[in-house]
């Protein structure tokens, strides 16, 4: 049940739940957490991989591409 499950949230690109959810099994402390601590500790690993991984996107962006760096570089 936990395999169908972690892969179900891969499969919906729910990839920071899923490492969480990942490492809650790994560790066994799966059992440590009420319901609703495991799906609030799940939301929060999901929303930081999801702002991490924009970060990293926005950081990727080539200079000339930027259009903030554009209109500070022709003035």
């Amino acid at each position: 049940m936990n395999e169908q499950t972690l892969q179900k949230m891969k499969q919906m690109k729910l990839l920071g739940m899923a490492r969480a959810f990942s490492t809650s099994l790994e560790t066994g402390s799966l059992n440590d957490f009420t319901t609703d601590e495991m799906i609030s500790q799940l939301t929060i690993a999901e929303w930081d991989d999801r702002n991490n991984r924009r970060i990293e996107r926005q950081v990727d962006i080539p200079e000339h591409t930027d259009p903030l760096k554009r209109k500070t570089s022709q003035c």
